[in-house]
C-alpha cells in the first residue's frame, strides 16, 4: 500500500471521528433542550391544576 493512500485513509478516520463526536454533542444537546421543555409542560400543567376550584376535577362521567 502507498504511503500516501494510508495517510489518506488515516485522515478520513480521523474526519469521520471529528463527525460522530460533533453529531453525539448536538444530539446530546437537542436531548437536554428536550427535557428541559417536558419539565416546564409539567411544572406548567401541574401549576394549573393546583388553581382550579376545588370542586372542579373530582367527578368523572363514565355513561355515554
Amino acid at each position: 500500500m502507498d504511503v500516501s493512500a494510508s495517510g489518506t485513509l488515516a485522515a478520513m478516520v480521523q474526519q469521520t471521528n471529528v463527525q460522530q463526536q460533533a453529531q453525539a454533542s448536538v444530539l446530546k444537546t437537542a436531548m437536554d433542550m428536550q427535557g428541559q421543555a417536558a419539565l416546564t409542560l409539567i411544572q406548567a400543567a401541574t401549576a394549573t391544576a393546583s388553581a382550579n376550584p376545588p370542586n372542579l376535577g373530582q367527578n368523572i362521567d363514565v355513561q355515554a
